[in-house]
């Protein structure tokens, strides 16, 4: 599994370093994080509806090797020491939860539910971002910009408060919450969501 890991946070990498090419280094980041989202949703999709054990591991290491990658980029580009804005500690922090729920899922279901919707929910922000970043920002872009950000109101929110909800309910009702094992994954878990909330409302607010 370790090969693997490294095998997928070495293709984020490269192709990173392929996309500054063409994009500037916010922008390469951004396409790199949305091809992670959109592939993740077909990944896990294509897992749930098969049940393939392949779709399993790939889904799974695909997004180790990312938030290892994301991780990585945050600590070594950020002034190039490890002073964070405080943005990037709410990242790491989830990505540092993700990876633990990805690697305890033996221990609950719903890994692939919760990787696909946080993925799809996200979906939109990355053309919101790339938008955002374009070196000349015309009236048709801003018009983009507005048509996505309304998308992600809708799309977001809908994931992370309503779905997101419903799923850490039937988790809590059908988890074993005397197994310290269960507790610490909770724990660990449950400020991600909150953060998915704390999201929504900033989303709702947004004009």
């Amino acid at each position: 599994m370790f090969l693997s890991e490294i095998s997928y946070f070495s293709g984020f990498y490269l192709t990173n370093k392929y996309l500054e090419n063409y994009f500037n280094k916010k922008n390469a980041r951004n396409f790199v994080a949305g091809i992670h989202a959109f592939s993740s949703v077909i990944l896990n999709s294509g897992y749930l509806i098969t049940n393939n054990l392949l779709l399993n591991q790939v889904s799974l290491n695909f997004s180790i090797g990312y938030f290892l990658y994301d991780s990585y980029y945050i600590i070594r580009f950020d002034k190039r020491k490890f002073i964070c804005k405080q943005k990037d500690y709410c990242y790491l922090y989830h990505h540092f939860a993700s990876l633990y729920l990805i690697y305890n899922h033996d221990n609950f279901d719903y890994i692939h539910q919760i990787i696909l919707l946080g993925e799809l929910s996200n979906l939109p922000s990355y053309f919101i971002y790339h938008y955002l970043h374009s070196d000349n920002i015309t009236e048709q872009i801003q018009n983009k910009i507005s048509l996505f950000k309304g998308i992600q109101k809708v799309l977001y929110t809908l994931i992370r408060i309503p779905v997101m909800s419903y799923i850490l309910k039937n988790l809590l009702i059908t988890l074993d919450m005397k197994n310290s094992k269960i507790i610490s994954i909770c724990g660990i878990a449950l400020p991600v969501y909150f953060m998915g909330l704390f999201w929504s409302v900033k989303i709702i607010l947004d004009k």
